[in-house]
Protein backbone atom coordinates (compact mmCIF):
# COMPACT_ATOMS: atom_id res chain seq x y z
CA UNK A 1 0.00 0.00 0.00
CA UNK A 2 2.59 2.48 0.79
CA UNK A 3 4.54 1.75 -2.66
CA UNK A 4 1.23 3.14 -4.07
CA UNK A 5 0.74 6.17 -2.23
CA UNK A 6 4.54 6.54 -2.64
CA UNK A 7 4.35 6.26 -6.85
CA UNK A 8 0.92 8.83 -6.57
CA UNK A 9 2.78 11.44 -4.27
CA UNK A 10 6.03 11.00 -6.52
CA UNK A 11 3.48 11.56 -10.26
CA UNK A 12 2.38 14.34 -8.37
CA UNK A 13 4.69 16.33 -8.04
CA UNK A 14 6.42 15.62 -11.22
CA UNK A 15 2.93 16.78 -12.68
CA UNK A 16 3.07 19.60 -10.05
CA UNK A 17 6.12 20.76 -11.54
CA UNK A 18 5.07 20.49 -15.05
CA UNK A 19 2.71 23.77 -15.72
CA UNK A 20 2.44 23.03 -19.26
CA UNK A 21 1.59 19.71 -18.69
CA UNK A 22 -1.10 20.85 -16.04
CA UNK A 23 -2.51 23.61 -18.69
CA UNK A 24 -3.11 21.03 -21.33
CA UNK A 25 -4.50 18.38 -19.01
CA UNK A 26 -7.20 20.86 -18.02
CA UNK A 27 -7.31 23.80 -20.78
CA UNK A 28 -7.59 21.38 -23.56
CA UNK A 29 -10.66 19.43 -22.65
CA UNK A 30 -12.39 22.91 -21.60
CA UNK A 31 -11.39 23.72 -24.89
CA UNK A 32 -13.07 20.61 -26.67
CA UNK A 33 -16.08 20.93 -24.81
CA UNK A 34 -16.75 24.56 -25.90
CA UNK A 35 -16.18 24.13 -29.67
CA UNK A 36 -18.33 20.89 -29.96
CA UNK A 37 -21.04 23.00 -27.99
CA UNK A 38 -21.03 26.10 -30.25
CA UNK A 39 -20.95 23.18 -33.31
CA UNK A 40 -23.82 22.11 -32.13
CA UNK A 41 -25.67 25.57 -31.51
CA UNK A 42 -25.26 26.46 -35.24
CA UNK A 43 -26.42 23.08 -36.39
CA UNK A 44 -29.31 23.82 -34.49
CA UNK A 45 -30.01 27.08 -35.47
CA UNK A 46 -29.43 26.14 -39.25
CA UNK A 47 -31.85 23.30 -39.44
CA UNK A 48 -34.52 24.25 -36.91
CA UNK A 49 -34.90 27.76 -35.71
CA UNK A 50 -34.38 29.85 -38.84
CA UNK A 51 -36.76 30.25 -41.54
CA UNK A 52 -35.88 29.24 -45.34
CA UNK A 53 -37.09 31.62 -47.69
CA UNK A 54 -38.74 30.02 -50.42
CA UNK A 55 -39.71 32.12 -54.31
CA UNK A 56 -43.22 30.53 -54.81
CA UNK A 57 -44.25 31.59 -58.54
CA UNK A 58 -47.86 30.52 -59.11
CA UNK A 59 -48.30 30.11 -62.86
CA UNK A 60 -51.36 28.37 -62.96
CA UNK A 61 -53.58 30.56 -60.95
CA UNK A 62 -55.59 27.40 -59.79
CA UNK A 63 -57.02 25.85 -56.63
CA UNK A 64 -53.52 23.70 -56.46
CA UNK A 65 -51.79 26.94 -56.33
CA UNK A 66 -53.47 28.38 -53.44
CA UNK A 67 -54.21 25.40 -51.52
CA UNK A 68 -50.30 24.32 -51.53
CA UNK A 69 -49.58 27.88 -50.89
CA UNK A 70 -51.74 27.83 -47.87
CA UNK A 71 -50.49 24.51 -46.78
CA UNK A 72 -46.32 25.78 -47.15
CA UNK A 73 -47.26 28.67 -44.97
CA UNK A 74 -48.35 26.73 -42.37
CA UNK A 75 -44.71 25.02 -41.69
CA UNK A 76 -42.89 27.28 -39.57
CA UNK A 77 -39.54 26.63 -41.13
CA UNK A 78 -40.73 28.21 -44.38
CA UNK A 79 -41.26 31.73 -45.43
CA UNK A 80 -42.64 31.75 -48.60
CA UNK A 81 -42.23 35.31 -50.98
CA UNK A 82 -44.22 35.42 -54.43
CA UNK A 83 -42.84 39.40 -54.94
CA UNK A 84 -39.23 40.76 -55.00
CA UNK A 85 -38.96 44.75 -55.23
CA UNK A 86 -42.81 45.09 -55.50
CA UNK A 87 -43.19 43.01 -58.39
CA UNK A 88 -45.10 39.60 -59.01
CA UNK A 89 -42.39 36.81 -59.69
CA UNK A 90 -41.91 35.08 -62.87
CA UNK A 91 -39.94 31.89 -63.34
CA UNK A 92 -36.94 33.43 -64.77
CA UNK A 93 -36.70 36.30 -62.56
CA UNK A 94 -36.63 33.58 -59.96
CA UNK A 95 -34.35 31.25 -61.88
CA UNK A 96 -32.38 34.85 -62.02
CA UNK A 97 -32.55 35.35 -57.94
CA UNK A 98 -31.70 31.98 -57.06
CA UNK A 99 -28.37 31.70 -59.62
CA UNK A 100 -27.54 35.17 -58.55
CA UNK A 101 -27.28 33.58 -55.17
CA UNK A 102 -30.27 36.22 -53.29
CA UNK A 103 -32.18 33.08 -52.45
CA UNK A 104 -31.74 29.57 -52.09
CA UNK A 105 -35.04 28.04 -53.01
CA UNK A 106 -37.81 28.36 -55.74
CA UNK A 107 -40.76 26.62 -56.53
CA UNK A 108 -42.76 26.85 -59.84
CA UNK A 109 -45.97 26.04 -60.33
CA UNK A 110 -46.55 25.71 -64.19
CA UNK A 111 -49.73 27.18 -66.05
CA UNK A 112 -52.52 24.27 -66.55
CA UNK A 113 -51.36 22.69 -63.16
CA UNK A 114 -54.52 22.50 -61.67
CA UNK A 115 -56.92 21.69 -64.86
CA UNK A 116 -54.70 18.68 -65.80
CA UNK A 117 -54.99 17.66 -62.42
CA UNK A 118 -58.89 17.72 -62.41
CA UNK A 119 -59.43 16.50 -66.01
CA UNK A 120 -56.85 13.36 -64.36
CA UNK A 121 -58.95 13.00 -61.71
CA UNK A 122 -62.25 12.90 -63.38
CA UNK A 123 -61.00 10.58 -65.66
CA UNK A 124 -59.46 7.95 -63.76
CA UNK A 125 -62.79 8.55 -61.39
CA UNK A 126 -64.85 7.88 -64.18
CA UNK A 127 -63.21 4.62 -64.84
CA UNK A 128 -63.13 3.33 -61.19
CA UNK A 129 -67.09 3.94 -61.32
CA UNK A 130 -67.46 2.29 -64.69
CA UNK A 131 -68.38 5.55 -66.06
CA UNK A 132 -65.37 6.35 -68.85
CA UNK A 133 -63.75 3.94 -70.65
CA UNK A 134 -59.86 3.31 -70.43
CA UNK A 135 -57.42 2.31 -68.71
CA UNK A 136 -57.22 4.09 -64.55
CA UNK A 137 -53.44 3.11 -64.59
CA UNK A 138 -52.68 5.12 -67.87
CA UNK A 139 -53.40 8.98 -68.71
CA UNK A 140 -54.16 10.77 -71.61
CA UNK A 141 -52.97 14.03 -70.67
CA UNK A 142 -49.66 14.47 -69.01
CA UNK A 143 -50.09 16.34 -66.04
CA UNK A 144 -47.62 19.48 -65.48
CA UNK A 145 -44.66 18.73 -63.04
CA UNK A 146 -44.12 21.33 -60.21
CA UNK A 147 -40.58 22.74 -60.66
CA UNK A 148 -37.97 23.01 -57.77
CA UNK A 149 -35.01 25.49 -57.95
CA UNK A 150 -31.94 25.42 -55.58
CA UNK A 151 -28.82 27.23 -55.54
CA UNK A 152 -25.99 24.51 -56.04
CA UNK A 153 -24.28 25.83 -53.14
CA UNK A 154 -27.15 24.80 -50.75
CA UNK A 155 -26.32 21.67 -48.06
CA UNK A 156 -28.35 18.99 -48.65
CA UNK A 157 -29.85 19.32 -45.05
CA UNK A 158 -32.13 22.09 -46.30
CA UNK A 159 -32.71 20.59 -49.87
CA UNK A 160 -34.38 17.71 -47.89
CA UNK A 161 -36.04 19.67 -45.35
CA UNK A 162 -37.53 21.75 -48.54
CA UNK A 163 -38.24 19.02 -50.28
CA UNK A 164 -40.20 16.72 -48.07
CA UNK A 165 -42.04 19.78 -46.91
CA UNK A 166 -43.43 20.14 -50.96
CA UNK A 167 -44.24 16.30 -50.96
CA UNK A 168 -45.88 16.56 -47.23
CA UNK A 169 -47.95 19.82 -48.62
CA UNK A 170 -48.51 17.66 -52.14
Amino acid sequence: MWKLLASCKKDLLLLWRDRAGLLVLFLMPLVLVIVVALVQNNVLQATGENQVTVLFVDEDQGNIGLQLQQTLEQNPGIALQAAHAGEPLTRTRAQHLINAGTYQFGIVLPSGLSTAFERDMRRQVGALLGFGSGDVQVSETRIPQIQLLFDPAVQSVFRTAVTSSLEYAV
